[in-house]
């Protein structure tokens, strides 16, 4: 029997110390299996428990709309929880469940049971790995897990109802998340149970629901409970630490960024961003820091990750990697050891970018693809701008050309790019991209240098990676599309704003095109 238990309406911290205090509770065995249901009562903002505040949370737009921002103890991306969405907790041991040892294995078996119950809602609902339910496409439910010994707690986000403007602009989501399906804006990648059905149930007829599908799916039983006084006592005792700045802040601090080398590695199972500390002449990792959004078990195993890679030689990363994932036993949902030791080396691939002449941070300005720099800047014939670093009443802002009139930067990259020989587009939106690249690469160009902002960069990672031409991309400057949520006016050609080329860095660049000494 699995007791179920509502704890309410409660803040961010305290919802937080109830899910640490259960975990604890039924790791410890002095609670019974249960299921919890729980509300908040401000909006807030949760990382993940791997998350860095600052990469995931746009602190200051919270601060001033009232909203909370706190930290998870399960793993995965940022969330927006509001008074429209119902959480929902199985805390249980792995064996009494009979789920298996597995993190891939509770999280299919959970998320098809709760979808089995949201069909009895009349919704459409199936699980989507790696960890969200979806209806006809549409996430309404995303999950997310953590362990202590043999007890877990796997949670969910039910979408009632929703408040998209804040989800949007509280957490800094969009672009990396929305690539799959090609969406152009998150009011298509998620949807709720107002959308779907018309109304909001009331939440007796969720929580049935929801229980019909555990019973089905998991063959469970559930019978009203008590919270007892000694998870009362244990939650009191926890709850100063998770409204403490040490908890919500979190020791995913970024490392000063003059002193580190970046990358962002993308797989269908998460995203890692990896900051890495080096010792140019010893050709060694000093220090690192692993963040993102990604699920791993035991939660403490990229703390160990990153102290076991510590003064590792170079040459020696991928089989250290390989190593420590062998002998701790480390569980991952969608991702493997591989993606640990490419979002790492991807960081270290710039190593060699002082050797030319750019700074570090220049270096995380330079993003590459299906090449080495030297291997792109000795080959490169093309180069791509945005139409958005043009003006915004220029005849040629949706054509390519440029009448070099000096009154934007696209003028000067024109003249340095055509003084190197170098073939020049204009790109409108992402299908031009793509026909772009497949057009080119059969016309034999070998290889380009491209601008844009990180956020698209970010989201097209696997067109650039499938064209099969070696590239080099360079950020932009200034407030793009995706800052300012006008992606959909950007793709329709109706974004009025202009951004800016890095020109400086550009000029670098083109320097070394076609130098043998790259």
């Amino acid at each position: 029997m699995i007791r179920v238990i509502d704890t309410g309406i409660l803040t961010g911290a305290e919802n937080m110390a109830w899910d640490e205090t259960l975990l604890t509770a039924r790791a410890r065995g002095i609670i019974p299996d249960t299921l919890r249901y729980l509300r908040f009562s401000l909006p807030v903002a949760l990382v993940g428990y791997h998350q860095a505040l600052t990469e995931e949370i746009r602190i200051e737009y919270c601060r001033l709309e009232g909203i909370e921002i706190n930290r998870r103890i399960t793993g995965g991306g940022a969330i927006y929880f509001d008074q429209g969405q119902l959480g929902w907790e199985l805390i249980a041991s792995r064996k009494s469940l009979g789920l298996g040892l597995t993190l891939e294995g509770i999280t299919g078996a959970v998320c098809r049971a709760a979808a089995l119950g949201l069909k009895t809602l009349g919704l459409e609902a199936d699980f989507r790995p790696r960890n969200d339910i979806e209806v006809q496409g549409r996430k309404i439910s995303g999950t997310g897990a953590a362990f202590e010994g043999e007890a877990f707690l796997f949670q969910g986000t039910l979408l009632v109802d929703f408040n998209l403007e804040h989800l949007i602009k509280a957490l800094r989501i969009p672009t990396e998340k929305l690539s799959r399906k090609e969406l152009t804006s998150a009011g298509e990648r998620v949807t709720s149970l107002r959308e779907q059905l018309g109304r909001v149930p009331p939440l007796t007829e969720v929580k049935k629901a929801l229980e019909k599908g555990f019973s089905r799916g998991l063959g469970l039983c559930f019978h009203s409970g008590q919270i007892t006084g000694e998870e009362e006592n244990l939650f009191h005792q926890i709850l100063p630490r998770m409204k403490s700045a040490a908890w919500i802040q979190g020791t995913r601090i970024p490392l000063r960024p003059q002193e580190v080398l970046h990358s962002i590695h993308k797989e269908e199972g998460g995203l890692i961003r990896a900051a890495v500390r080096v010792d140019l002449k010893k050709e060694r990792i000093n220090d690192l820091l692993i963040t993102g959004d990604f699920f791993i078990h035991p939660r403490r195993a990229i703390y160990d990750l990153e102290a076991a890679l510590r003064n590792t030689p170079v040459k020696n990363l991928k089989s250290r990697v390989e190593v420590f994932f062998m002998e701790n036993q480390v569980e991952l949902l969608g991702l493997r050891f591989t993606d640990f030791f490419r979002a790492i080396r991807l960081a270290l691939d710039k190593m060699t970018y002082p050797d030319l002449g750019f700074s570090f941070e220049e270096a995380d300005w330079m993003t590459t693809f299906n090449g080495t720099l030297p291997e792109i800047l000795k080959q490169c014939d093309l180069l791509l701008l945005p139409y958005c670093s043009k003006l915004p009443d220029c005849e040629y802002r949706y054509q390519d050309g440029c009448l070099q009139c000096g009154q934007c930067s696209i003028g000067e990259a024109f003249a340095l790019a055509e003084g190197k020989g170098l073939k020049v587009m204009t790109i409108q939106n992402y299908e031009h991209l793509r026909e772009t690249l497949e057009q080119e690469r059969q016309n034999g160009t070998r290889a380009y240098i491209g601008c844009c902002c990180d956020a698209f960069q970010l989201k097209r990672q696997e067109t650039f990676k499938q064209a099969g031409l070696p590239g080099l991309l360079i950020d932009i400057e200034n407030t793009t599309c995706y800052e300012l949520h006008q992606e959909k006016e950007a793709y329709q050609g109706e974004f009025r704003h202009q951004t800016y080329l890095k020109l400086e860095l550009l000029k670098k660049v083109l320097a070394f095109v076609g130098h043998n000494q790259c």
